[in-house]
């Protein structure tokens, strides 16, 4: 068995340890929201899901397993979420960036 060292929780594998650990104690901050969260990719993926366009362009520029994106409906998701990040970082004729994203380090 294997404890938690944070809430004490038990686990029957040291990997449980690590997953829990990385979905419950480690909280961190949306780049298109600022909304602290516990699961950053679930909670991109679900806002992107509701064609949330800031959360569409930072889905297609985070890294990825192809694991789970071998569903028709995840693909097509991602291909869309892809053409949004396009459009929105292409310099040449176009890409204003992003409406209502937070911007990290910009400069006036």
């Amino acid at each position: 068995m294997y404890r938690c060292p944070y809430c004490k929780r038990l686990f029957k594998t040291f990997f449980g340890v690590k997953i829990h650990v990385g979905r419950v104690h480690l909280v961190m901050r949306c780049l298109a929201c600022g909304v602290m969260v516990p699961n950053l990719k679930r909670h991109i993926y679900e806002q992107a899901l509701k064609r949330n366009e800031a959360h569409m362009v930072l889905l297609a520029l985070i890294p990825h397993t192809t694991k789970c994106w071998r569903y028709e409906k995840n693909r097509k998701l991602l291909e869309e979420c892809t053409e949004k990040a396009m459009e929105v970082c292409k310099v040449n004729g176009g890409g204003g960036g992003l409406s209502g994203a937070r911007s990290r380090g910009s400069r006036p």
